[in-house]
């Protein structure tokens, strides 16, 4: 079984400034890639809604960003080494592929998501028209 850091608490505890971690990802729950390592280049408050983020540089080198809390949580996690990033990828990967409900789950989380990013878009093709006017005039 993978050693999984799956809170915020415990990623600060185990992790500081110039160490790397492994993280793995999803998309509407469903297992998507491990990315890796990331090395860490500083901490930041961050919000009262998500709490403290974690910079870091990624593969390419180039610095990013994300909040702790989204590292960590159920559908994530984070790792101190590519070997259990990766074990805990297969073990979430293979669960998905038995499991229906989850695949039904997704499903419809992706359903959904597709919906709203075709709202999203009928609004952002709104807002460009209304402004559009307003130069016009």
């Amino acid at each position: 079984m993978a050693y999984v850091i799956k809170s915020v608490e415990e990623f600060l505890v185990h992790l500081g400034i110039g160490d790397q971690f492994w993280h793995m990802t999803s998309l509407y729950n469903k297992p998507s890639a491990v990315e890796g390592p990331c090395v860490i280049t500083r901490f930041e408050e961050g919000n009262n809604v998500f709490g403290p983020c974690v910079f870091y540089a990624d593969t390419d080198g180039s610095e990013t960003f994300s909040f702790i809390s989204d590292l960590t949580n159920e559908w994530h996690g984070a790792f101190l080494t590519k070997e259990a990033a990766l074990e805990h990828f297969g073990e979430r990967s293979w669960a998905y592929a038995i499991d229906p409900q989850l695949r039904r789950k997704v499903a419809e989380d992706e359903d959904a998501g597709a919906i709203f990013l075709i709202e999203m878009e009928a609004w952002q093709q709104e807002i460009l028209k209304r402004h559009q006017k307003e130069e016009d005039f």
